[in-house]
């Protein structure tokens, strides 16, 4: 049971940062489409006073979380001397992977910045354009923020948390006599 609890685990951790962002824009599309069909009465995003406002503190927070992931990780990079569990972690990991998500975060972070800033200019675009690059928006968005969520909860996890280093322990030997009453025991139960 434990066992396939772990690898539900392992899937979703694999898959949230995909299947997350695709629920927010089925979300925002639904609500889209029922305000088109009449079901629902209510204004389009860009039809709020604070949206360019909004826009602009997606950027700042996108160029934050871009600048944390900056401090972030040269530090953790040069205290694997200084922390057991930094310099486990990274004796440890799969580097391509890792480098790979690192700079999909990044690039995510830079794609929903020039989407924040094409989106300034949504007054000259026709509707149906409109709401096909605030799906993209959205998307990127929540697809930045779940990786963003998890190296940053890692990276800090690595520095508060310490590591119990594993004691090798030594039993000492068994005379010839416990050996044969072990083996003799251990027959019996077989049988």
């Amino acid at each position: 049971m434990k066992n396939r609890k772990n690898k539900i685990i392992d899937i979703w951790r694999g898959i949230y940062s995909l299947v997350i962002p695709t629920i927010a824009c089925i979300i925002y599309l639904s609500i889209y489409m029922a305000v088109q069909g009449d079901i629902l009465n209510y204004s389009y995003i860009t039809e709020s006073e604070n949206f360019t406002s909004m826009l602009e503190a997606i950027i700042s927070f996108a160029s934050l979380i871009i600048g944390v992931f900056g401090f972030l990780l040269p530090i953790l990079i040069t205290s694997k001397k200084e922390f057991t569990l930094a310099k486990y972690f990274i004796d440890n990991i799969d580097k391509k992977a890792f480098s790979f998500n690192l700079r999909m975060i990044i690039v995510s972070g830079f794609i929903v910045v020039f989407i924040s800033c094409i989106l300034f200019l949504y007054d000259i675009f026709s509707e149906c354009f409109k709401q096909g690059i605030i799906l993209l928006w959205i998307w990127w968005l929540f697809y930045f923020v779940s990786n963003s969520y998890r190296f940053v909860s890692l990276i800090i996890r690595l520095f508060l948390e310490e590591k119990n280093e594993a004691k090798k322990e030594v039993w000492k030997p068994m005379d010839s006599d416990e050996e044969e009453k072990l083996k003799e025991s251990i027959r019996r139960n077989r049988i």
